[in-house]
């Protein structure tokens, strides 16, 4: 016969297939089996076991095996949950999902605060934007996941799928701030179109920016130096480069002439085959042409 418990106390109620209770001075330890169910005001947690702590309140609870947990704004499974339910505060372990509708944070194990709106992963994480396409892979994340800000600290790659490219980063580590990316530290990326290396990457929407001491960044058969280059996309083919502050430019023509161009700053239109169509410079312009 299933036995069914429903008990309200801090707003919480929680029902199993079995239950059985252990009653202390002090308080009492819930032990459920079967189907075992969480519901507070603003989620619900679902698993095959659970042992609930109780004093005056509702302090904790240990749940195993098929858990899921369900807000607002996200859900949540693991394999094994510990729950805080005075501090709101809760470790997750063992195949570790969160989702939302707009991401999906895979890794092993995840300290997750509800008062805070964050998260954090000590070992290997996965992150994929379902927006826009974006799959992340690295080591300690933290990230806000009402803010949507995080960072990871040990970066292993970035992967941004296009509908006919696929643009891989790697560095060491990233910030996100929303819809922007902020990758440092001996950054390279590639790309059917180009490929570039800098100090500090910033992708924002159609825009992203290299920079550090030395940029660099080639596009067939042309390759760009300056401290600022910013590469503009259009429907996500690269369209213009703008380069700021000690530019050079070296390129190929297609009679195998190669020009030479320095200048403070260079503005460079492409066109659709990636060949150059127009450069503007700075006052101080300087170049030669070798045959």
């Amino acid at each position: 016969m299933i036995f069914f418990l429903y008990v309200l106390l801090s707003e919480l109620n929680y029902s199993a297939n079995e239950v059985w209770v252990e009653v202390y001075e002090k308080g009492r330890i819930i032990n459920a089996k079967g189907n075992c169910t969480l519901k507070g005001e603003n989620f619900e947690i679902k698993a095959d076991s659970a042992l609930i702590f109780e004093s005056e309140n509702l302090d904790s609870a240990y749940l195993y095996k098929n858990i899921k947990v369900e807000s607002r704004k996200l859900s949540i499974f693991s394999d094994k949950v510990f729950y805080n339910f005075i501090n709101s505060f809760a470790i997750f372990e063992k195949n570790v999902k969160i989702e939302s509708d707009t991401y999906m944070i895979k890794t092993d194990k995840v300290f997750y605060s509800d008062l805070k709106d964050s998260a954090f992963a000590d070992s290997k994480v996965s992150i994929k934007d379902k927006i826009r396409n974006i799959e992340i892979e690295g080591f300690k994340m933290v990230y806000l996941t009402n803010k949507k800000k995080g960072k990871i600290d040990s970066l292993i790659g970035i992967k941004i799928f296009e509908e006919k490219d696929t643009v891989d980063i790697k560095g060491k580590r990233l910030l996100i701030l929303d819809k922007t990316f902020f990758i440092t530290e001996n950054v390279n990326i590639i790309s059917k179109d180009f490929n570039g290396f800098c100090d500090t990457l910033l992708w924002e929407s159609d825009i992203i920016k290299l920079k550090g001491r030395k940029p660099e960044l080639f596009a067939r058969d042309s390759k760009l130096s300056g401290k600022n280059i910013e590469i503009f996309l259009e429907n996500k083919k690269l369209k213009r480069i703008l380069s700021k502050d000690k530019s050079f430019l070296k390129t190929v023509s297609e009679k195998k002439d190669t020009l030479y161009l320095y200048s403070d700053f260079l503005d460079i239109f492409l066109d659709d085959s990636l060949k150059l169509e127009k450069v503007s410079g700075g006052r101080k312009i300087e170049g030669e042409i070798k045959r």
